[in-house]
């Protein structure tokens, strides 16, 4: 067999890609096939110019020097189109391939079971952003978000844990939300490596929810001093993540994090020796398609 991956591998690399060992083997067997059409004489021809490449590093001058004396330029470029052939076959391969998988996925999840999961939900406001916290009653040890979809579309969905719950934060545009919450079995998730994994899960449960607050309340830091510290409190039962900043002597106190297996929530309250010079809470927005993490200024 017409072995092809010096170059092959090269201009992978060259490309910005990076393919595990499997994928690059699935590729040359492309364009390998590809190889196999053309004529004897270039194959060999190609053979002599790809040997060239094992004689000197990739910008070695003589490189290209003897690649020109052998007339290589032609056979490389030739061989490099093959590449791009064989790589678009692959890509349309793999295309098809994950558009059957997560059709697997969904109809699992439409056959998911129905849970029953208490909900409580906060609405609050920063900045002139309106966001949404709600706290699922499921055990952080037992279950894992899948995904939160309104109205049949996917909805932004960042969590945190406590010991003995989840919580998700959306930034909100409304007051009421109906919800399905896809959860999984948390021992099970932890092994997804990819749309595969996700299209075998043995367990899926759907929490239905009809999301409601009041309104929207201003996010508030208190202060208060208590003997040789000060107390920092937010009106919120938790956040994502949060800190205090000494801009002076460039050093970020973090608020405390909840006890929880894994992605813990943080608490509310930090206790600190002397104030800051300012303290953040950091969400989730999504700004132009973009989602992103953004730091907003609570005192």
């Amino acid at each position: 067999m017409h072995r092809i991956k010096i170059l092959f591998l090269t201009a992978l690399i060259l490309s910005g890609n990076v393919y595990s060992d499997q994928i690059t083997d699935r590729l040359e067997k492309y364009v390998q096939e590809e190889l196999d059409k053309k004529d004897e004489s270039f194959r060999k021809k190609l053979d002599e110019c790809l040997s060239v490449y094992k004689k000197y590093f990739w910008k070695d001058k003589r490189l290209e020097k003897e690649l020109e004396e052998k007339g290589c330029k032609p056979y490389i470029k030739e061989y490099e189109r093959l590449i791009e052939k064989a790589t678009e076959k692959y890509q349309k391969d793999v295309e098809k391939q994950m558009q059957e998988l997560e059709k697997k996925y969904q109809e699992k999840v439409s056959k998911g079971k129905s849970i029953d999961l208490s909900v409580k939900a906060y609405g609050y406001t920063i900045e002139g952003k309106n966001f949404i916290f709600f706290r699922v009653n499921a055990d952080p040890e037992k279950f894992g978000i899948l995904e939160l979809k309104s109205k049949g579309e996917t909805q932004l969905s960042p969590s945190c844990l406590t010991q003995d719950a989840i919580w998700i934060f959306f930034p909100a545009d409304k007051k009421n939300y109906s919800l399905k919450l896809f959860l999984g079995n948390r021992k099970e998730l932890k092994n997804i490596k990819g749309l595969k994994d996700l299209a075998g899960l043995k367990d899926v449960y759907i929490l239905k929810i009809n999301l409601k607050v009041k309104g929207f309340s201003p996010i508030k830091l208190s202060k208060i001093r208590t003997g040789k510290k000060f107390r920092l409190s937010l009106n919120t039962p938790v956040i994502p993540y949060g800190f205090a900043s000494y801009d002076f002597v460039g050093i970020k106190k973090e608020f405390p994090p909840f006890s929880a297996p894994e992605n813990p929530c943080r608490k509310p309250v930090l206790f600190v020796k002397e104030l800051p010079d300012s303290v953040y809470i950091r969400l989730i927005v999504e700004e132009n398609r973009t989602v992103m993490n953004r730091d907003f200024r609570v005192y």
